[in-house]
Formats: structure tokens, sequence, C-alpha cells
């Protein structure tokens, strides 16, 4: 969905929240016109206008949108969860080009081209007139610009703003962006008396003081966006009306003098005057044509100051719209635990995967469910094909009212050395389930799938692939009895890209702290026999187990897991008997001697390390990103833990300055009980005997 079609349902939304507002406003204002004060009422107004400018709706359960459905022929539900061999499949092929369908929403473009227009329109319009009264505009004499300082001085104004008077203005008024410009009829003030002038001149200078400048100008662009909504054209109307009324209330306010008759004789001269028709938008006015004039009288005639337990009753009013109009009430649907807490950015699952999303049947009702209307692929990679599936069913589905958890995660496994290399997928079909075209994929590409609880898997044909790992023990996932199968912490959101081995490891690590939020959490080690360069070449998941994301990057790196008490140890595969070396696979380098240091290690030199109470992995994580962040051009050597390593032995205190990063880390390690030795370009960090 492009950015119109995003604007177009957020506006939707909100336009329909502001006309049940709008609404409201207009009943509590018929029950309690009498009591509220014109102030009030105008203010009532403003819940509206913040429901029409913040995005609280991007999505309406109202069922506003029925574009975002595609039409679409149901399929029965499958209730197999891997492809068929080559020859078992019976689902149609054919081949085309590989291009998503797009589809135009014609009314979106409809109200985008209504809008520019209203506000094409109006904003000719206001130029069309400022422009009239500047070619006739003169200054004030003497007199006038004494009065003017003086009523911007009682209004509460620093100064008066500046003045033009013109045979093309009918009634006072003010305008402008950025710098206020009163606007006042020629040879005013003739024909008023010189407190009916005051007046006046109270009553702009009010609208400045109450910023309605400004408030007036986004009124008129919001009701340029909302022009097929009368309602809220009405309700607009209404606000401008309130307005003049709160302006009269604050200028009979000033006076310790009763001047109700005074300002009302002027109101009734100004409208003999007036023009026909009111001056374009971007102009506040003291004038209002129609049966408001006769309103405005009478809420004159009858002006008091407020009693204070109205104005109580006023502010709990405008307290409950906004809370009414700007928040959005929760969905009533219960989430299980760990959708809540993914929702909130992730944490530790108090139980088992089933319970979070009912693991493989979960998505297997996913897989059954969504319909992909077309689907159209031209030699393209399974890993395209993947990212176009996940694509696709985070789109369609529609059922899915979290965001963080809609679509399925699909992930490619790397080939091994002497299997077969995927192929590239040619198919066009329309209105298959998701799981009927990922058979056809699968059967395209010369490959299988497998289902489980938190991805679809592509996989090589006759390879079964290893099970998930799996973590033991109550002190590896906190919380449940020994044994037990859990997914532990939950990451929201995993995305690698041509990283290495070592950057995939320390981001698994700082994502996993921050979705445990303080709970115990398995460290993920690389083990001394591991490739720290090695690359996760491309990596999206969502919502997936730490332990998952591990495996995968293990994979995809020609690496294994293995799960011990409290951490997930990422080793290297042991290669295959007589097997030789692959593009990719490179044997690592043969270790050093200890005494043999790394030339990167002496000259990359940290400018300050300091460490209180802290673990060695922690240390470790820390020098290494200072090691790259210094190496100045330099390949930095890794520090990495090995097996016999305690991860969790304190550092109890160390502060160095300007050293280079072997001394660093030897210092480190044998503050927490260990040792720094040589391992070929890379350093490792070892128990001491």
């Amino acid at each position: 969905m492009n950015v119109i079609e995003n604007v177009f349902e957020w506006l939707l939304a909100a336009t329909l929240r502001a006309s049940v507002l709008a609404v409201l406003i207009l009943c509590i204002q018929m029950v309690l016109r009498r009591w509220l004060s014109a102030g009030w009422r105008h203010a009532l107004w403003l819940p509206m206008v913040a429901v029409l400018v913040l995005p609280v709706l991007p999505e309406t359960p109202f069922g506003l949108f029925p574009l975002k459905r595609e039409a679409v022929v149901e399929l029965p539900k499958m209730e197999v969860m891997a492809a068929e061999g080559p020859g078992e499949s019976s689902s149609p092929a054919a081949a085309s080009v590989a291009k998503p369908e797009t589809k135009v929403n014609y009314l979106a473009l409809l109200w985008l081209t209504g809008a520019c227009g209203v506000m094409g329109a109006g904003l000719l319009g206001y130029r069309t007139n400022l422009a009239r009264v500047r070619a006739a505009a003169t200054g004030p004499d003497r007199d006038l610009a004494e009065d003017l300082e003086v009523a911007a001085l009682q209004a509460g104004l620093a100064r008066a703003p500046q003045v033009m008077i013109s045979s093309a203005v009918n009634s006072p008024a003010v305008t402008g962006f950025l710098r206020p410009v009163l606007l006042l009829p020629e040879g005013f003030p003739e024909g008023f008396s010189k407190e009916e002038a005051r007046l006046i001149l109270l009553h702009e200078f009010c609208h400045l003081k109450r910023l309605d400048l400004p408030l007036n100008w986004l009124a008129c662009v919001l009701q340029a966006i909302h022009w097929f909504n009368p309602l809220l054209w009405f309700a607009f109307a209404r606000m401008r009306a309130d307005r003049e009324a709160a302006c009269d209330a604050r200028v009979l306010s000033l006076d310790m003098r009763d001047r109700r008759s005074e300002y009302g004789g002027a109101l009734l001269k100004l409208q003999c005057v007036a023009p026909t028709r009111a001056m374009s938008l971007g102009f506040v006015g003291i004038f209002e044509r129609g049966g408001e004039m006769k309103a405005r009288i009478r809420d004159i005639s009858t002006h008091r100051r407020g009693h204070f337990a109205w104005q109580a009753v006023g502010g709990a009013i405008l307290t409950g719209l906004m809370l009414f109009g700007v928040t959005r009430a929760q969905d009533e649907t219960e989430l299980p635990t760990a959708d809540r807490a993914e929702a909130e950015g992730g944490s530790v699952a108090p139980e088992g995967a089933n319970k979070m999303t009912e693991g493989v049947s979960y998505i297997m009702n996913k897989l059954n469910k969504i319909v992909v209307p077309s689907a159209e692929l031209k030699d393209a990679t399974l890993k395209e094909a993947a990212e176009f599936l996940m694509t696709r069913a985070r789109d369609l589905d529609v059922e899915e009212k979290n965001p963080a958890l809609k679509g399925v995660n699909v992930v490619v496994k790397d080939l091994k050395e002497g299997q077969p290399a995927y192929r590239n997928v040619t198919l066009n079909v329309k209105n298959l389930t998701l799981i009927k075209l990922m058979q056809e994929i699968a059967k395209h590409a010369g490959a299988r799938f497998k289902v489980d609880d938190f991805a679809v898997t592509f996989l090589p044909e006759g390879d079964k692939g290893d099970d998930f790992v799996k973590i033991p023990g109550a002190s590896a996932v906190p919380g449940g009895p020994e044994g037990a199968e859990k997914p532990g912490v939950i990451l929201a959101r995993v995305d690698f890209e041509e990283v290495s081995l070592m950057e995939a490891v320390q981001q698994l690590n700082t994502m996993a702290k921050e979705a445990a939020k303080g709970e115990p959490v398995p460290r993920v080690v690389l083990d001394g026999s591991g490739d720290p360069a090695a690359k996760v070449r491309e990596l999206r998941l969502r919502n997936i187990p730490l332990s998952i994301a591990v495996k995968y990057c293990a994979e995809q790196t020609k690496h294994r897991v293995v799960a011990r008490e409290g951490e997930l140890r990422i080793t290297r595969e042991p290669a295959a008997p007589g097997a030789k070396a692959g593009a990719g696979d490179q044997a690592p380098e043969k270790a050093k001697p200890e005494n043999e240091i790394p030339e990167a290690a002496m000259k990359i030199i940290i400018p300050k390390v300091e460490y209180e109470d802290s673990s060695l992995a922690d240390a470790v994580d820390f020098l290494n990103l200072k090691a790259k962040e210094h190496a100045n051009g330099m390949e930095a050597p890794v520090i990495v833990l090995d097996a016999s390593a305690d991860p969790a032995a304190r550092v109890r205190e160390i502060r160095i300055r300007n050293a280079p990063l072997w001394v660093v880390g030897t210092y480190a390690a044998e503050a927490a009980g260990h040792k720094l030795v040589a391992d070929g370009k890379n350093l490792r960090v070892v128990k001491k005997p």
C-alpha cells in the first residue's frame, strides 16, 4: 500500500472519530449553553481539532476500508506440512514475469484531488484579497496610532501589530501567517464613538492574544483536507462562531465598568457596513453574518463572569472529550502473554511456545487461511521467493491485529558441501493458499519445507534438517521445571545483512538483554573454533526466540549450536571425513604460539577503559567494540571466550588510559582469573589451570 493510501486510510478513521466528537460537542453545548461561558464553549472544539491532527487511528475496527481485502477464491485447507516430491503435486503452475500485483485506490486519488483543489482555491482567494488590500493601504494617523498602542497594552500584547487601512476592507480583521497584520476600513474610526472604537480594537487584539490566528490557519487546512465531510464543515463554522463569542466575553471582562451597551451598539453599526460576502479563508474578523449576530448580541446582553463551579465543570468536560477523542480503546481480544510482551517490545516468555502462538498449529492456520490472489515470479532465487512470501503474508494477514505478529517468518537453509544448488523459480499462479504457493515454489526450486513453531524453513530435497536448539535446565530458562523446552527470550525483530558472525553474536546478546528486561538470559558465545569473520548474508525474522535466531545464524555460517547451562555456544561444524574446504568455508588460520602476539593487538590503542564489577563476557564485548572503533583501517583482532572460560566471572575494577588492546585484554582476563592468549590473528580468553 503506497503513501497516499496510508494517509487516506488514516484520514477516514480520523474523520469518523472527529464527526462523532463533533456531534457530542454540539449536544453538550445545547444542554449546557446557558451555564458554560463562551470561552469554555470554544475550548470544547479543541479535542476535535486534535483528533484531526494526531494519527490516533492508523487502523479502524469498523470496516471502512474494504479495498484492503482482495477478492479471492477460498481453497480447501491443507493437512500436509511439507511440499510433495517431484511428480506428486497436482497444483497448476505457469511461467510469467516477477512483479507483485498493485491496485490503484481511486477514492484516495479523488480525495487528494479534492483536497488540493479546495486548498488551492482558498490560498488563491487569500492572496487576491490581500493584494487588493495592500494596493490601497495607508498607515494610521497619530491619534489612531496612540489608540492602537493603548488598546494593545490593555489586551495584554507587548506592542500593536502592523496596521493597514484600506478601502478594500469593510470591517476590522486580523490576518498574516508569521507576523499578524490588523486591517481597518478606510476612514476608521469615523462613525464610532471613542469608546466604541476602543472596544472594536480590543476585540481584534484579543484574537491575537488568544492565538486565534494560527488556530484559524490550522482549521482552514483541516477543512480543506476533509472537504468531503459536511458535518465537519458545519462543526468548523460553529467553532468560528464560538470563537467570536469568546472574544466578545474577553473584551467585556477587560473593563471593570459595564460596557455591554456600547459594545453591542458597535457590532450593530458594523453590521450595516459589512460586506454581503465574507473575505476568504485566512482572515479573522469581528463580524459574523446571518443569525449568529443575534446570538452574539443576546450573549453580550446577558454577559456575566462565570461561576467557579462551572469553570471546573468546563475543565472536566474538556478533559473527558480529549481522553475520549485522542486515545484509542484497547483491543478487546486478550493477547497471550508473549504476544503482549511482543507488543511492548519483546520480553521473556514465561510459558512455552505453544502458549505464545500455539506453535505449529498457529502458523499452519495462517498458511491455510491466507490466500494470495496473484503470485508471479520469473527466474527468482529461492531467497527472493522467500522474501516475496514474507511480504505477501504480512500484507494479507488481516486477521492478526498485533502488527508485530503479522505474516510468517520464511527462512532458506544454506546448502552444505556437495548438495545440489536450489533451482530458480518461475511461476504464475492465482488464488492459492499460502501453503499451496509454498508447495509450488518448493517444487520448482527442488526443495522441501518444514513448519516449526516460529518459521517455515526451506530445505534441500532429502535433507531432514536438524531439530531446533533446546535450552536445557531451569537456569537456562528461568521460571519453569527442569528440562522444559521453552523459547526463552523473544526477539521482536532480527535483521542481519552481510554482518560477521561475531557482530551477529554481539547484536543478539544486546537484543536479548533488552528483551529480557532484567530477567536471566542465556548468553550467546562464539567458541574458539568458530570463525568470527564468517558472514551472515541475510536473515530477517520477527517475533523469534533467541535460540532459534542463533540457530539460523549458525546454519548460515556453517556452524552449529551447542546448548549448555546458561549459554548457547556457536562452534564450527566438524568437517566430513576427507572433505575439502570450499569457497566461503575457509579453514581457520593455524594458531600462533601464545607468545606471538598479533601485530594489530599492539597497534590498536584503546583510549579509555573503566570496568567496575563487570562480567567477563561484557568486558570482552566492550573490548571488541572498542577495537573495531579504533582500528583505523586495520583488521581488528576478535577476542573470543574459550570453552573453558566462565562468562560470568567478575572483572572487579580496572581503569586504564591509552593502552594497546593486548594490554587491556590481558588486565581484564587476569582480573577475572583467566588469561589472554594469541590464537592466530585473534585473541582467546582461557581459564587459568
